[in-house]
């Protein structure tokens, strides 16, 4: 009677207990089933880089079996969805490096023209010196122009090509790209030093480090009317300090964004240079920043936290 009940009532819990264990582990395996490939996809897609060479690989992979089969369901038409767009991105950037790859080698030949016509004019003794000073300006554009190609041509390369790459002298790059430097500044009281502290070697492009140190040596050399523009060179970085006019937090905030150009300066320039530096440090690992207070001067540090060779 009353012992009945009890186990009556107690059967009872028991049984309910166990539907709810039933149940919950039921709901457990039927989510885990749906929300596994999900997770599945948002773990493969967030690994992926729009500028990956092997996009068809990663079309190839959102396809696998561990995708339902079912084209209807969910995750099977956000897979299908998925491929499409990889494969639009990877037609995308394909059409823009070939693009940036062409313009830029077909702009060398007459680039080189123009540069060449004017060395020789220069170097004729009959050319009047109002000529002398226009031309003079034509080989500074020129060379401005052939650092910008330069800098397309790499960056529209494929990630880790070989022929992009080869053991170097960082204090070879610095001593030339300083020599050059000093060109720009033959009517200023300014003086241009290198101080070596160290030696390092990198297996990445020289020229893109030239490219990168002629952009920031020629923002020093236009901006700094007196004092002196040094190149300091750590086992880890190379620094460029100035003693120019600086710029405001205001400017220095935008100072990478392309073609923004601090007209209050009144100086040249196409509003380009911090821009490619900021791509092609960013392409090879090195960290490009800058520092700056107006009447103090700009201090630009490469930081080479990549391609090191010990």
């Amino acid at each position: 009677t009353d012992a009945t009940v009890i186990w009556t009532a107690t059967i009872s819990i028991v049984l309910a207990l166990l539907a709810v264990v039933a149940a919950t582990w039921l709901t457990y395996r039927i989510s885990k089933r749906l929300v596994t490939p999900v997770n599945w996809l948002a773990e493969q897609v967030s690994r992926w880089q729009p500028g990956d060479p092997d996009t068809g690989a990663m079309a190839n992979l959102l396809a696998r079996s561990r995708i339902p089969d079912d084209d209807r369901s969910e995750v099977g038409q956000l897979s299908a969805a998925l491929r499409g767009l990889v494969e639009r991105v990877h037609d995308f950037v394909r059409r823009e490096r070939d693009f940036t790859r062409d313009a830029s080698h077909e702009l060398r030949t007459p680039l080189t023209v123009i540069r060449v016509a004017a060395d020789m004019m220069i170097a004729d003794p009959e050319t009047s010196p109002r000529s002398q000073r226009a031309l003079s300006r034509m080989q500074r554009a020129g060379r401005d122009m052939e650092a910008v190609i330069d800098a397309f041509l790499i960056l529209a390369r494929e990630d880790g090509d070989s022929a992009l790459l080869e053991d170097f002298d960082v204090s070879t790059v610095v001593d030339d790209e300083a020599e050059k430097a000093r060109a720009r500044l033959r009517n200023k009281p300014v003086e241009l030093v290198v101080t070596a502290y160290a030696s390092p070697r990198l297996y990445a492009s020289p020229r893109a480090l030239a490219v990168i140190l002629d952009k920031l040596l020629d923002n020093a050399c236009t901006f700094t009317d007196q004092g002196r523009v040094e190149v300091i060179l750590e086992n880890d970085r190379i620094i460029v300090q100035d003693t120019g006019i600086g710029m405001s937090p205001e400017i220095l905030s935008k100072a990478y964004d392309p073609f923004y150009r601090a007209d209050i300066f009144g100086r040249g320039g196409k509003g380009m240079g911090l821009s490619i530096v900021r791509r092609l440090g960013e392409r090879f690992g090195w960290q490009v920043t800058l520092d700056s207070a107006p009447g103090v001067g700009t201090t630009a540090t490469i930081g080479f936290t990549r391609h090191l060779i010990d």
